[in-house]
């Protein structure tokens, strides 16, 4: 790379790959990370094979450009991502371009209705209740959240 020039962002699946699957497929859970070498660039994609376009109202318009921010999932079937990095004084990288073949998963989330008392009970059975002089902890080894009540026991 030259001095001066911005490295073109890469775009990686966030997972092992799968058994007998090629690393372009990937399912609608799996998160896709877009980075650059450079520092400080904000990056700029598409998902539509457009090129992404700097001075478009982002998010509006006939190609849809959208400014990273985090790791995003893909939606079903074949997606191909364009994405550029600009540093701060304007200077844009080369446009990167990768096609995923997107399987639907479904997200596996389970809520249990609350009033059901066999799932009440079963929780309350994952809990473990730690006492001290003045403070009573229960920690719900499901969520990982904290439950405190003042007391003496």
């Amino acid at each position: 790379m030259t001095a001066g020039s911005v490295s073109v962002p890469q775009v990686i699946p966030l997972r092992v790959p799968l058994p007998g699957k090629v690393k372009h497929e990937i399912d609608t859970n799996t998160l896709v990370e877009i980075k650059s070498d450079t520092p400080d660039v904000t990056i700029y994609y598409t998902l539509d094979g457009s090129k992404p376009e700097l001075f478009r109202r982002v998010g509006y318009g006939e190609h849809h450009t959208f400014k990273y921010k985090g790791p995003i999932t893909l939606p079903d079937g074949k997606i191909m991502i364009k994405a550029l990095a600009v540093t701060k004084d304007c200077r844009e990288s080369a446009i990167v371009t990768k096609v995923f073949l997107v399987e639907y998963e479904p997200r596996n989330i389970h809520l249990p209705d609350e009033d059901d008392d066999e799932n009440f009970l079963r929780d309350l059975s994952k809990q473990e209740v730690i006492r001290s002089e003045r403070w009573t902890l229960v920690v719900k080894f499901r969520t990982g959240k904290l439950m405190g009540t003042r007391g003496s026991e």
